[in-house]
Formats: C-alpha cells, sequence, structure tokens
C-alpha cells in the first residue's frame, strides 16, 4: 500500500458516508476472527467502540487509542484530548454526542476487572496497557475494509 501525504497528491482523504460506517461496526460484531469466548465479544465491542470515537469525534488514531477512562466527563458529556498524543501537541475539549455517550455505555458495561485488567486506558490491549495505532489500522484494514470490499480506500 502507497501512503500518499495530502501534500504529494493534493487530493483530500476519502470521507465515509453514515452507512459504511455502520457497515463497517456491523462487520466487526458479525466477524468470525474474533475468539469465540464473552473474552471475543468483549474484543470485538472494544474494536467497534474504538472506530465509532474516531469517526464520531473525529480523532487521529492516536488520540483515540490513548484515551484514559477518566478523559471523559460522562456527567457533562465531554471528553479531553490530551496534546500529547496529536500533532499540534496541545489539549482540546470536545463534547461527546449521545449516539457516543450510548455507544460507550454499551461497552463500559463489561466488567472493568476482567478485561482492563488495571489498565487506566479506555482502549487496553492485551499486550501493552493501550492498543496501539498500528493495531488499530491492522483490525480496520483487515476486519472491515477488505472484507466489505472497500479496498479502494486504502489508496
Amino acid at each position: 500500500m502507497t501512503n500518499y501525504l495530502y501534500s504529494q497528491t493534493k487530493q483530500l482523504p476519502e470521507i465515509l458516508e453514515e452507512t459504511e460506517i455502520n457497515k463497517i461496526l456491523n462487520k466487526i460484531m458479525i466477524s468470525e476472527d474474533y475468539p469465540k469466548s464473552n473474552y471475543g465479544l468483549w474484543m470485538k465491542n472494544r474494536d467497534a467502540t474504538l472506530i465509532a470515537t474516531i469517526y464520531i469525534l473525529g480523532l487521529r488514531p492516536k488520540e483515540a487509542c490513548t484515551l484514559r477512562l477518566d478523559d471523559f466527563n460522562f456527567k457533562n458529556s465531554y471528553v479531553k484530548i490530551r496534546g500529547v498524543n496529536n500533532k499540534i501537541k496541545k489539549d482540546r475539549v470536545l463534547p461527546v454526542p449521545k449516539i457516543l455517550l450510548n455507544i460507550l455505555k454499551t461497552y463500559l458495561n463489561f466488567p472493568r476487572a476482567r478485561y482492563w485488567r488495571g489498565s487506566s486506558y479506555l482502549f487496553p490491549s492485551a499486550e501493552s496497557p493501550h492498543i496501539s495505532a498500528g493495531r488499530l489500522k491492522h483490525i480496520f484494514r483487515e476486519k472491515c475494509l477488505k472484507p466489505l470490499g472497500l479496498c479502494a480506500l486504502l489508496h
């Protein structure tokens, strides 16, 4: 896969339609690529919630992967994005739409002691405290775009 920068191509990146995002999230939830266990169900929810968070809030992959549970203020519906995880190195606060609050609520209903294993990150990994941006890209490409025939978005 060739990775083109905007400055090289002068083209804006593809923007996915809401129907395409819904197909992607549904594809994750019906995927056979996850373990057939409660842990696999949690992983599906983690991955779908991560992708929904990126698209609903307009985050960069690293920003989403490194979100902490305490970055969210669920009572007042906002999230703090840490500048250390973005290219402009500035913190910002974003409102969290109700649709994302509902998705997060479902995801956070899984027992934290069992699935988060003490990680303070919203999207933990079995190998590290949080899922990596590289792993997210792999999940998105292999479990979503390729099976749905949306590979043209990779170029």
